[in-house]
């Protein structure tokens, strides 16, 4: 996933992210948020982030390994809608 909006974050979940960032998405929410891991740190920084913020990767740029799909669920704990 490309990151299209920057996120500056406002919970302890959260992740900032920044327009140009290389994220995978691990898992997407029914309340439009997604777990993502940023691609490409040591730290494998993981946090939720608003779905909108994200866009699929165009064919044929995708490292191998990466995915950009993800599960449903319920919605994330903690988090209000």
């Amino acid at each position: 996933m490309l990151v299209e909006h920057t996120f500056v974050p406002s919970l302890a979940d959260e992740l900032a992210i920044k327009v140009g960032e290389t994220l995978r998405m691990l898992e997407e929410y029914e309340d439009e948020w997604c777990l993502v891991e940023r691609l490409g740190s040591r730290s494998n920084e993981r946090g939720v982030v608003p779905r909108f913020c994200l866009k699929e990767r165009p064919r044929g740029q995708h490292k191998r390994g990466a995915s950009s799909t993800g599960t449903a669920a319920s919605g994330r704990s903690g988090k209000s809608q």
